[in-house]
């Protein structure tokens, strides 16, 4: 891979508007943003998005991927609820290298993101960011289409949400991009958290927590690792999360 900075950013549950597509548009001379979607890349290293990723999930995105050389960020925003975020920042983590679960509190308001600004949040943030096994990831299967593309899908269709996924050809193998793969996956991370399922969370949280990580040591509580419960049920992984669980990697297996 090489060492740019790339986004895919998708408004999953509305559209941008005309205005708020001129908005995204005067953040670089290269994106050319569509009412649900947006791709940034930049070449030269120092250079990313003026004030952050994080305002524009804050404001216009539901989902987004990130390539930092070879590390992976997939993001999740959510409307904000206390009881979700109380739940969400336990699986909060890090391997002591950039790599876990972090949860966010947004606010459109700031053009630039500080956790320690928002004191009245609208959104929530979830990031996973790990290095990937790239010989699983062109594997994935089972990816729901995006909501707009289930044309012949019924709410509430056992088959829209991929536990049986298993027939599907292995995304790395259709015409596509690599990232456009990665953000079908976070939005079926998504999908699956908005229903209370936690569990591509707790996977996260078993790979990369770091054991030895003292809550003490940080300096904010907010930022401190949690310990989540093992989330019970008796589904079986649908094929995009046994394929998320075997391709996430942490700083110490590059």
């Amino acid at each position: 891979m090489s060492g740019d900075v790339t986004y895919v950013f998708y408004a999953i549950d509305k559209p941008l508007s005309r205005a708020q597509r001129a908005e995204v548009q005067t953040l670089s001379r290269r994106v050319n943003p569509t009412g649900r979607r947006a791709d940034f890349s930049y070449h030269v290293d120092g250079y990313d998005i003026p004030g952050g990723y994080e305002a524009l999930m804050a404001k216009y995105y539901d989902v987004m991927v990130r390539q930092d050389y070879e590390q992976w960020t997939l993001g999740m925003a959510f409307p904000y609820q206390a009881a979700l975020y109380q739940t969400l920042r336990t699986f909060q983590c890090n391997d002591g290298e950039g790599c876990g679960v972090q949860i966010l509190k947004l606010d459109p308001k700031f053009q630039r993101y500080s956790r320690r600004q928002v004191t009245k949040p609208t959104r929530l943030l979830v990031e996973i960011t790990a290095y990937l096994d790239y010989d699983v990831a062109d594997k994935l299967t089972g990816l729901r289409d995006l909501p707009w593309e289930r044309a012949s899908e019924t709410e509430g269709d056992e088959a829209e949400f991929g536990d049986e996924g298993s027939d599907e050809a292995p995304y790395g193998w259709r015409e596509g991009a690599f990232e456009e793969a990665l953000a079908l996956l976070a939005n079926c991370l998504r999908e699956d958290i908005t229903q209370g399922d936690w569990r591509s969370l707790y996977l996260v949280w078993e790979r990369l927590h770091d054991p030895e990580a003292d809550p003490e040591d940080y300096a904010d509580p907010e930022d401190a690792p949690g310990t989540p419960t093992k989330p019970r049920t008796r589904k079986k992984l649908p094929a995009y999360l046994k394929h998320f669980q075997a391709m996430l990697r942490s700083s110490s297996d590059r």
